[in-house]
């Protein structure tokens, strides 16, 4: 399985993108976006819906893998079970482990617990901290 394609189906589209993504203000919707609005409308609809804002939750929507992996991108795993990875470019081989994130992107690799998943806002700030932005 390979990478999903940049959008628009260029790298300089993608590249444009998470330059811009990569100015905005983290904050949630419902506060950056809901809260200030003057005219909301709802829709009732019935769609799946998952707030991918996890690894976990990235972990339920990409395509299994033998042993339970959950996969986007080069990979080959021996003994390898329950990992959540992410490959833009290389490959990523795995042995006898478990229960891992393992994201390759950008000339970086992160690679942790699943269940410590939600220190990476650690890595983040160590990363801005040490000046080394062109890795987030």
């Amino acid at each position: 399985m390979t990478a999903l394609p940049p959008p628009g189906g260029s790298d300089r589209a993608w590249g444009v993108i998470r330059e811009e993504y990569a100015r905005l203000q983290s904050v949630s919707v419902d506060y950056g976006i809901m809260e200030r609005a003057d005219s909301v409308f709802v829709v009732p609809a019935q769609f799946a819906w998952d707030d991918v804002g996890s690894w976990r939750s990235i972990e339920r929507v990409l395509p299994r893998v033998p042993q339970g992996n959950a996969v986007c991108g080069n990979f080959v795993g021996i003994d390898a079970r329950g990992l959540v990875v992410q490959a833009e470019k290389a490959l990523v081989a795995a042995v006898c482990v478990s229960d891992l994130v393992i994201v390759e992107s950008d000339g970086a690799i992160l690679i942790c617990a699943k269940d410590r998943a939600q220190d990476v806002r650690k890595v983040v700030a160590e990363l801005k901290a040490r000046d080394l932005d062109r890795y987030l």
